[in-house]
């Protein structure tokens, strides 16, 4: 496993975090379960990934599932009202 491959489990994070800091839109803490999403997705990616291993070259699949990994939080903490607690 590269070391670009472990980020994968980091990333998601990271970008929502950054997102949450910066551009404060009003959020509580039911939208912690904004991050089961992000929870969700990591084990996909993997399995993507294993699904696409012999039929095409690894470095653009996994290129492309950290992009979709990343953009996953980022749309979803922007399309996401505040939810009621």
């Amino acid at each position: 496993m590269q070391w670009w491959e472990a980020a994968a489990f980091l990333l998601p994070y990271v970008a929502y975090l950054l997102l949450n800091n910066y551009f404060h839109l009003s959020k509580s803490l039911a939208n912690l379960g904004e991050l089961g999403v992000i929870l969700v997705g990591v084990p996909f990616a993997a399995l993507v990934r294993i699904a696409l291993a012999r039929r095409a070259p690894q470095l653009p699949v996994a290129v492309i599932l950290q992009l979709v990994l990343i953009a996953a939080p980022v749309y979803e903490y922007f399309t996401t009202p505040m939810l009621p607690e």
